[in-house]
C-alpha cells in the first residue's frame, strides 16, 4: 500500500483498486527514476500493479474480482477508469495482464480507444459511390472505364453485379483455361472482365477518397467507422474566423454518383454557375457541360461539412443566376440553350431572338420545380451579357452574347427581380405573383442592342440599374436609382 497514488482514483470496471496500487520495487534502474507505474506512460497506454496477497486479483482464482465483475478471468478487456479528484482523466480496457509472482502482485497492461486504429490499414473508407459502368465499344475485350476524377478506389471497398450475378474483384486475371467475364479486376480508370464483355453493363459501387474535408470531419469518420466513441476521446473544436466551404474548385465531387436509387452515372463534368449564402450554408448551381446532362442546385453545411444534393432538373436545361426566398424556396434563371444535345456555353441567351427559350422556375425543397416566368412572357428574362460592343450581321449570338452570373437576379421583399427585354423595350422587371411580372425599370429599345448592356443591384430598399450601349459611333450611358 502506498499515499503516493492518493491523486487517483483507479477502477476496475466499478471495483475501486486505488488502494491496492503498489510502487515498484524490482530494482531495475530505468524504473526507479519513475516508480509510480501509473506514470508510465506510452500513447494512449499506462501500467499499473496491484497486490495479490489476498487473491483477490490473483488470476489464479477462478471467482476473483474480474469474474465478480463479469469479465474474464484474466481481465482482459475490464473497463478501466482513472479520475483525478471528481475528473474523469482516462477510459480504456486491459489489453493484458502478467503475474508478478515473486512480488505477489499483478501488472495491469491498459490501452484506451485507440488500440483499435493501431497497426490498422483503412480500407473500405470514403465517399460511397454507385453506377453503371458502360463499356468501351473501342475495344471488342471486357473493358469499362469508371468515371474520371473519382480514383483512387479504396481497398476492398468494391462490389457489383451484372444482371443478377454478383462479380468477383480479383488480383489478377486469366488469359487462358476456364474464364469468367465476372472475374474483375480494377487496373487504373478501368473495369476489365476476365475472358470477354460482361452480358449486362456492370452496376457497381465503390468508396473513393474523401477530399479537401477538415481534419476534423475525417477523423470523426475514421473513429465512427472503428467504433470509437467520441465521448471517450477529446478533440478540440475547429474555430474558424470565418465561415469556408471546402470544395478547392470541385463543386459536386462529394456528391457524385452517391444516389443509389439512380445509378446511372450522369455527367458531373461541369461548374458552379452561380451561388448565395444563407446563415451556415451555401447554396450552388451547378451546370454540367456535357451533352444531355442535367443541371443541379446543390446545398452545403458549413457546420457539418457535408453536401447535399437539394435538386436535381428531370430535364435538360442550362441554370445560370440563383435567388433565394429562404432555406426551402429558390429561383433559378435559365434557358434550354440551341439543342438537347448543345455544350454549355454556346446556348440561346437572349429573349429577343426567334423562339426565345429564357426563362426563370421555382424550386421547393422537397422536389418541386415550377415555371416561374416563362420564356414566352411579354417581359421574359434576358440571361446574356454583351461582351464587346458593334453588331455584324444579325448574328449578334455569335458575337460576344454570353451568360454572366454578375448580373442582377435578386430577391428582395417577397419579388424577383431581373434583367428582362422584348422587341420594344428592356430594363428590369419584377414578378408580382406566378406567371406575373411587370416592368420597374423600363428603357425604350433603340435597335442596337441596348438590352444586352442593362444590369443592376439592390442595396436595403434600393435598387440601382445602369445601361449602356453602342449608337452609331456614340456610347450612350444611363443610371436610374428607384425605391422598391
Amino acid at each position: 500500500m502506498n499515499d503516493f497514488y492518493t491523486p487517483y482514483t483507479i477502477l476496475i470496471g466499478t471495483s475501486d483498486v486505488s488502494g491496492n496500487v503498489l510502487i515498484d520495487d524490482t530494482g531495475d534502474i530505468s524504473l526507479q527514476l519513475d516508480v509510480t507505474r501509473v506514470t508510465e506512460f506510452n500513447t494512449s497506454t499506462f501500467s499499473f500493479v496491484i497486490s495479490t496477497e489476498d487473491r483477490e486479483w490473483c488470476v489464479g482464482n477462478e471467482n476473483n474480482g474480474f469474474v465478480k465483475l463479469g469479465y474474464d478471468i484474466s481481465g482482459a478487456g475490464a473497463e478501466i477508469t482513472v479520475l483525478e479528484g471528481e475528473e474523469v482523466v482516462y477510459l480504456g480496457e486491459i489489453l493484458k495482464t502478467t503475474e508478478l509472482i515473486s512480488q505477489r502482485a499483478l501488472r495491469v497492461d491498459v490501452t484506451d480507444s485507440s488500440k483499435k486504429l493501431r497497426d490498422t490499414q483503412v480500407k473500405d473508407f470514403g465517399i460511397e459511390r454507385n453506377f453503371v459502368l458502360q463499356r468501351d465499344q473501342a475495344s471488342n475485350h471486357g473493358r469499362y472505364p469508371l468515371p474520371t476524377g473519382l480514383a483512387p478506389i479504396s481497398d476492398d471497398s468494391f462490389s457489383g453485379s451484372s444482371g443478377t450475378t454478383s462479380l468477383i474483384e480479383r488480383d489478377s486475371l486469366l488469359s487462358e483455361g476456364v474464364l469468367s467475364p465476372f472475374n474483375v479486376q480494377i487496373s487504373g480508370n478501368v473495369l476489365q472482365s476476365e475472358g470477354g464483355p460482361l452480358p449486362q453493363d456492370p452496376a457497381v459501387q465503390l468508396k473513393t477518397s474523401y477530399r479537401n474535408k477538415r481534419t476534423t470531419f475525417l477523423l470523426n469518420q475514421i473513429l465512427d467507422k472503428y467504433g470509437i466513441n467520441l465521448s471517450s476521446i477529446s478533440i478540440d473544436d475547429l474555430q474558424l474566423a470565418n465561415e469556408i466551404f471546402s470544395t478547392n474548385g470541385r463543386v459536386g465531387y462529394d456528391i457524385e454518383a452517391t444516389d443509389s436509387s439512380t445509378p446511372q452515372y450522369t455527367f458531373w463534368s461541369g461548374y458552379a454557375t452561380d451561388y448565395i449564402y444563407l446563415d451556415d450554408k451555401f447554396y450552388f448551381l451547378y451546370s454540367c457541360n456535357a451533352a444531355k446532362s442535367r443541371p443541379r442546385l446543390l446545398e452545403y453545411d458549413t457546420q457539418t461539412d457535408t453536401w447535399n444534393v437539394f435538386f436535381t432538373r428531370e430535364s435538360f436545361a442550362e441554370w445560370w443566376g440563383l435567388a433565394a426566398a429562404d432555406h426551402d424556396t429558390f429561383y433559378i434563371l435559365g434557358t434550354e440553350g440551341k439543342t438537347a444535345s448543345y455544350v454549355a456555353g454556346n446556348g440561346i441567351y437572349d429573349p429577343t431572338r426567334p423562339n426565345p427559350v429564357t426563362f426563370i422556375e421555382r424550386v421547393i425543397r422537397g422536389g418541386s420545380r415550377e415555371t416561374y416566368i416563362p420564356s414566352t412572357h411579354t417581359y421574359r428574362p434576358v440571361v446574356g451579357m454583351y461582351y464587346f460592343l458593334g453588331y455584324n450581321n444579325d448574328v449578334g449570338e455569335d458575337q460576344g452574347i454570353k451568360p454572366d452570373t454578375r448580373a442582377g437576379f435578386i430577391y428582395a421583399g417577397g419579388r424577383v427581380y431581373y434583367r428582362y427585354a422584348n422587341a420594344s423595350s428592356c430594363g428590369v422587371a419584377r414578378s408580382s405573383s406566378l406567371g406575373n411580372a411587370n416592368p420597374f425599370v423600363q428603357i425604350q429599345k433603340d435597335g442596337k442592342w441596348n438590352h444586352l448592356g442593362v444590369d443592376f443591384d439592390i442595396a436595403g430598399n434600393e435598387l440601382v440599374a445602369a445601361a449602356i450601349w453602342q449608337n452609331g459611333i456614340t456610347s450612350t450611358r444611363k443610371i436610374f436609382k428607384k425605391q422598391i
